[in-house]
């Protein structure tokens, strides 16, 4: 199944929907999910990264955001960012 994005113009309006491969080749405006994890103790701080799958299209292997994703055009944007966050958590 392939997945579907809403994609917006340049003032952020929804203009319709369009599937991931296309909307990333066109360069459309999309919705994205971003959650960074730290740790401040005393006079360090951490970023926390996930080591993406070897199995990913793009960047298989690679450290990445600690928790990312694409929000789906069925899906809100809290239960998209919800969604993903569970994941990367599991």
């Amino acid at each position: 199944m392939k997945e579907v994005l809403k994609i917006y113009s340049e003032w952020l309006t929804p203009i319709g929907e369009k599937e991931r491969e296309e909307v990333h080749r066109d360069g459309d405006w999309h919705e994205s999910f971003h959650c960074w994890f730290y740790k401040h103790e005393e006079n360090r701080s951490w970023i926390y990264f996930q080591k993406r799958a070897d199995s990913k299209k793009d960047f298989p292997s690679l450290y990445d955001i600690t928790a990312a994703g694409h929000i789906a055009a069925s899906e809100s944007r809290i239960h998209g960012g919800y969604v993903r966050l569970k994941r990367s958590l599991v």
